[in-house]
């Protein structure tokens, strides 16, 4: 039973036991803060009633020991004053006139009193004669035995509503909040990579209308549970694209020494370098750089160093270009071919940079040379195309004209066959057509001869 209890009200719990003694303390504040307010509000009262009682006295009873005082009725004065003795809280009454006591009834004493002195007095003849006093003495001894009894009741009642509440609001939040967050806590404890697919319920009906404040939690832990599991997915990535890339840096850094490899940080931080980059820095700023060192602490050339801030700017915002940069002049003249390509964490955020110089002044010196060949090829081609073309056309010319030739002949022989003359005597149409057929014949010949 008591484990049942416990498991109940979730006393094993430590959010439940804090909540217990928070609501027992506000509770305890609350109820001193309304208990001192009711009693000071019952003394208050108490104090009211007593001097409404002297203001009684003085109105229904002054006038009558008046009189029994000016006829010296002492046995009237007596039952006035045990009158007055009986009323609430009253603790001693005397008449006394100076120093001397007329009369007295009562017990008289110092403390916790409120005391009043009325005087007496006649009107005899039209002039007042002064009689004595009446001393009225009131205790507090019943106010604060009463106030007492009343603290006494008040705590009880509220010792049994706050325990009743406390309990209550106890089980209330333990059924619906604390045994939830234990299963969470154990689920949280007992996951691993390997059960990450397991998704969190709670032994509770999910909210499908509108979801309340668990099922938001059920529904992110679960949402946070794959973001875990991508994201170690991506550093596994990450951590093998890391080896590979570390392998890689580790061969260029012992790259040949025509490759000239350097890597910085964001802020333009030697993060690497292979020695080619080191032994070219000492022969053109004569510095030997180190990991660490920042590019602007050796370059004072303020053109070198926005040209380089340019760049790396670019790399900088994920940009991954080539760039060709020719130092030097006329024949003295070098060209490099540099690669720039951003470094990229696990999240795909830039870190760095890395950059790959080449000297390629051999390939554009082979090149310039390529071109003045290839420049002097087109034009021996074009002139022998030229001369082609001139032949070509040489030799159309040269079939026209053969061609005009045959059929000149053929019209020779037809007439030679029908007249059966001589044409050169006897026909001398025929005459000019053989002359033109030997012009023809010679222009033939001499476009053989060219």
């Amino acid at each position: 039973m008591p484990a049942f209890i416990n498991k109940i009200l979730g006393l094993k719990s430590v959010i439940g036991r804090r909540l217990i003694i928070y609501i027992l303390l506000f509770s305890l504040v609350i109820t001193f803060i309304g208990t001192s307010l009711q009693l000071y509000l019952d003394y208050d009262r108490n104090l009211k009633s007593i001097h409404n009682i002297f203001e009684q006295v003085e109105s229904s009873y002054l006038q009558s020991i008046t009189n029994s005082l000016w006829v010296t009725d002492d046995e009237l004065l007596r039952i006035q004053l045990e009158g007055i003795l009986r009323l609430p809280n009253m603790q001693f009454i005397e008449i006394r006139k100076g120093a001397k006591v007329l009369q007295a009834v009562g017990s008289p004493q110092s403390e916790n009193i409120i005391e009043k002195t009325i005087p007496l007095i006649y009107a005899y003849n039209g002039r007042d004669v002064h009689l004595g006093e009446l001393h009225v003495v009131a205790s507090l001894k019943g106010v604060y035995a009463r106030i007492f009894d009343r603290v006494m009741v008040i705590l009880r009642i509220q010792t049994i509503t706050i325990f009743l509440v406390s309990l209550f609001i106890i089980i209330i939040f333990y059924q619906l909040v604390g045994r939830h967050i234990i299963s969470l806590a154990s689920f949280t404890k007992s996951m691993h990579f390997e059960t990450m697919d397991q998704q969190l319920t709670l032994d509770r009906k999910p909210k499908t209308k509108k979801p309340d404040e668990l099922d938001q939690l059920v529904i992110s832990f679960n949402q946070m549970r794959k973001n875990l599991v991508l994201d170690i997915t991506k550093l596994k990535h990450a951590e093998e694209t890391l080896q590979k890339s570390n392998s890689l840096l580790s061969s260029i850094l012992e790259s040949p020494d025509n490759i000239i490899m350097f890597a910085m940080d964001t802020n333009y931080n030697y993060l690497s370098f292979n020695k080619a980059h080191a032994r070219e820095m000492k022969a053109i700023y004569d510095i030997d750089i180190e990991l660490g060192k920042n590019i602007s602490s050796f370059i004072s050339n303020e053109e070198d160093l926005s040209k380089a801030h340019i760049n790396y700017k670019r790399v900088l915002n994920g940009e991954r270009f080539i760039e060709i940069q020719e130092y030097g002049e006329a024949d003295n003249r070098f060209w490099y071919e540099l690669i720039f390509n951003p470094i990229l964490d696990a999240f795909h955020h830039v870190t760095g940079f890395t950059v790959f110089v080449s000297n390629i002044t051999e390939q554009k010196k082979l090149n310039k040379e390529l071109t003045k060949h290839r420049e002097h090829l087109e034009k021996l081609v074009a002139e022998k195309t030229l001369d082609l073309r001139k032949t070509v056309s040489l030799m159309a010319g040269r079939e026209i004209r053969m061609a005009e030739l045959k059929e000149i002949i053929k019209k020779l022989r037809v007439q030679l066959q029908e007249n059966k003359l001589n044409p050169i005597v006897d026909d001398p149409l025929v005459n000019d057509e053989f002359i033109d057929a030997g012009n023809l014949a010679m222009e033939i010949d001499n476009d053989q001869k060219k």
